[in-house]
């Protein structure tokens, strides 16, 4: 199929003509797809975004799952004969044909996450495998995507390869993992990324809860685990095995646990969430007209105001369409913060109408916009909005959970940065305990926020 292509090259190559030496040599000097395409898109203007819409109306492609399955199986038949790139292309093909949300789209991304991998494109890589897992990729299978991520970090870290920045708690992986300092500015972050699968035997006897009583650091291959409340003398000590009632609904969890595990969780969680009929946050939508929640109901969601019916695979593309175009934004580099700040600003309006207030998506986005501000060097604005990021990762994962404490250093670092001192004061008061809690004492975490500390107290003015 032809499609819009051709048209579309005459008027890049139109463009190509009109544009300066200088920023020429700046688009050919690009090596690497991501800075190139970032670079594309800010030169985007909005009579090419018109022209491409127009262009493209006449053309739009339906989604086939047979057509996709053969796309995948070709790809894996390149990819055994080792040509990467054409494995890649066709795997990039097949995802066009498959929703965006489904069970299809996980496993291309996971398989073009090996092409990538072969390719030494390890950030991409590392990308794909948690577009991969986010959209549902068999927990069966996700030993080879971990093994593959673990790789991939190991050769970043060690090449001088880039760094992504900072995620918001929210994608933090349930599996067992490693803090990795990031961040934006003098801002550092920390998400969990899963990055092996080992056996610990004495730790293996624990029983699984999916509101545990222990959290698990590591160091080096070294596994340390703390109870994270009292745990009375006789009262089973409790840890999560990955699925995390924070992080996922009751059906996913025990379905999860079912198929890794081989048995049906009756913790105090799941019995607790077993009778509750009503969607998690992460599954609640609005209807735009009005403004009401929709309601989950057999085809679809049903306002309860308008009574307008929603398919619920048009919300969940509405959902991924935003989430995508949040990390693209994220993904900006310091000199694109004006248009990364924009984009972001629309998606948080864009999510205001599609989504209830509870959302946890609402917090990613002030996690983001924060970060850009940061970059800008205006802390103010970037407490404000870590401070409603706060609040919504409290109330997602739990006043003593591991998100919250990350989330609290970043706003320490900011309001330090700021010389908030009675504000940044109280916010490390509060991230030390909890960060005690989850990786001990003598974390790099707790003495950075120490010295931050004592670095306000020695301030002019201070008594």
């Amino acid at each position: 199929m032809q499609g819009p292509g051709l048209e579309w090259r005459r008027r890049c190559r139109l463009r190509w003509r009109h544009m300066s030496d200088l920023q020429r040599r700046r688009f050919t000097s690009n090596t690497r797809l991501g800075p190139l395409l970032r670079l594309a898109r800010h030169w985007l203007s909005p009579a090419d975004t018109a022209v491409l819409d127009e262009l493209c109306a006449s053309w739009r492609a339906g989604k086939d799952r047979s057509t996709a399955l053969h796309l995948k199986q070709r790809g894996n038949d390149s990819f055994k004969a080792r040509d990467y790139l054409q494995a890649l292309s066709l795997y990039t093909k097949g995802l066009r044909y498959v929703p965006a949300d489904s069970p299809e789209c996980a496993l291309l991304y996971a398989n073009r996450s090996a092409a990538l991998y072969q390719l030494h494109r390890y950030q991409d890589c590392v990308e794909d495998i948690e577009r991969a897992e986010r959209l549902g990729y068999p927990p069966e299978l996700q030993h080879k995507t971990q093994s593959r991520r673990a790789a991939c970090l190991q050769r970043l870290g060690g090449s001088g390869g880039e760094s992504r920045e900072s995620e918001p708690p929210s994608a933090a992986s349930p599996a067992p993992g490693v803090g990795v300092g990031e961040g934006a500015g003098s801002v550092r972050g920390m998400r969990e990324v899963c990055v092996g699968t080992a056996l610990y035997c004495w730790a293996s006897l624990l029983n699984h809860s999916c509101q545990p009583n222990t959290t698990a650091s590591f160091q080096g291959t070294r596994i340390t685990l703390r109870a994270t409340q009292p745990i009375p003398a006789g009262e089973q000590v409790l840890h999560c095995y990955g699925p995390h009632w924070s992080r996922q609904c009751v059906g996913d969890r025990r379905k999860s646990l079912q198929t890794q595990y081989y048995f049906w969780c009756e913790c105090s969680a799941c019995v607790r969430e077993g009778g509750d009929r009503s969607p998690a946050p992460q599954a609640q939508f609005l209807c735009r007209p009005c403004g009401s929640v929709l309601s989950l109901e057999e085809g679809g969601y049903r306002c309860v105001h308008c009574t307008q019916l929603v398919p619920q695979q048009s919300l969940q593309q509405q959902l991924q369409q935003l989430r995508l175009q949040m990390e693209g934004a994220g993904n900006m580099d310091s000199t694109h913060t004006d248009t990364a700040l924009a984009q972001l600003q629309q998606c948080q309006a864009d999510a205001q109408s599609l989504l209830p207030a509870q959302h946890p998506l609402h917090g990613e986005i002030d996690d983001s916009l924060a970060r850009v501000y940061a970059t800008h060097g205006d802390w103010g604005a970037a407490a404000q909005h870590l401070q409603r990021s706060l609040h919504a990762v409290e109330l997602q994962y739990g006043a003593g959970s591991v998100e919250l404490a990350q989330q609290l250093l970043k706003l320490a670092q900011v309001l330090f940065n700021s010389r908030s001192v009675c504000e940044a004061e109280s916010v490390i008061d509060r991230a030390v305990p909890l960060l005690t809690t989850h990786y001990g004492a003598d974390h790099d975490t707790v003495a950075e926020l120490k010295e931050m500390r004592s670095c306000l107290q020695s301030l002019p003015g201070r008594r």
